[in-house]
């Protein structure tokens, strides 16, 4: 954690315990409010991948009981009240895709905000593993495809995007792109980094 987001802890921490004492906190009977998510940097993020440290920014999180839940969809994640503005939670093991982040208290649901895991592809077979330039050939794995088409590599050299087709989340059929004769791994990105690389041999 580095030394801006500790202080900015510190200050809600000082500034709780002022109101706490005041009576001030106790009043409040309104569901909290997320207004942004921050990593540990402190800065703005909209996705992250499993096990990510999430900074929620908002209101309403201090309640006298203490009790708070933050979901990420339907799945409940370990959570922790910083200070009235900020809860630090950290990223559940999800499939990829979008869900929406929600905090509970004893006062009603936050609002829910958007938040996008972030899964690389996962490459587990090529079919054939040997081929010619110009050749078509399979790849299945998982994640492929997450709603863009993926960009593939044979080594350094990219796929054309006209050479990529029939992509699903575990299937792709590519064309071998002009590379010279060896072997090259290859890999698929679908936005979110490089999968793991799978030699294929290129012969002339």
């Amino acid at each position: 954690m580095n030394r801006q987001l500790k202080l900015y802890i510190l200050a809600g921490l000082i500034v709780v315990s002022i109101f706490a004492a005041c009576g001030i906190i106790a009043a409040a009977t309104e569901p909290p409010t997320i207004v942004s998510l921050k990593n540990v940097d402190g800065t703005i993020i909209k996705s992250g991948t499993v096990g990510t440290a999430v900074y929620l920014y908002g209101s309403g999180f201090y309640t006298t009981s203490k009790n708070i839940s933050v979901k990420f969809g339907s799945v409940e994640t370990p959570a922790k009240i910083e200070s009235g503005i900020l809860v630090s939670a950290t990223v559940p093991n999800l499939a990829p895709g979008k869900y929406y982040i929600t905090v509970t208290t004893d006062y009603g649901v936050s609002n829910p905000v958007a938040f996008t895991m972030e899964t690389p592809a996962k490459v587990s077979s090529i079919n054939p593993n040997y081929g010619k330039v110009g050749y078509t050939i399979i790849l299945t794995g998982q994640y492929l495809n997450l709603g863009g088409k993926p960009t593939i590599k044979f080594g350094s050299v990219t796929a054309p995007s006209t050479t990529v087709y029939y992509v699903t989340s575990t299937k792709l059929y590519v064309k071998v792109p002009a590379v010279d004769v060896g072997v090259v791994d290859v890999t698929v990105n679908n936005g979110f980094g490089d999968s793991n690389s799978v030699p294929f041999k290129v012969v002339p």
